[in-house]
């Protein structure tokens, strides 16, 4: 999911993107983007995951969330996603298998 939105007490705005990790946790997680990196569906991403750095693919919107009957996060508890690998991304064909 992509979603444009603002932390508390600060004037940037951020991306909402839903990443999916390569661990049995049930579902894709929210991170935060800086809106001047665009990203889509299939991007490769690293972001942080329990004080260590993770590689995930950002998901398409509304698919998977971890755990569909709780509200969303607030923006001030999502954490930023370092940064995109220069990878080709994820097809759709690929998403979906």
């Amino acid at each position: 999911m992509t979603q444009t939105l603002r932390k508390a007490g600060q004037d940037k705005e951020f991306q909402r993107l839903s990443v999916l990790l390569p661990f049995p946790l049930g579902g894709c997680f929210d991170y935060l983007a800086a809106p001047e990196v665009e990203f889509s569906p299939g991007d490769i991403v690293i972001a942080p995951l329990a004080g260590r750095d993770v590689y995930g693919v950002v998901w398409d919107s509304g698919r998977l969330p971890a755990n569909p009957e709780e509200p969303p996060l607030a923006p001030e508890k999502l954490k930023e996603i370092h940064e995109r690998v220069p990878a080709p991304p994820f097809t759709e064909a690929t998403r979906r298998f």
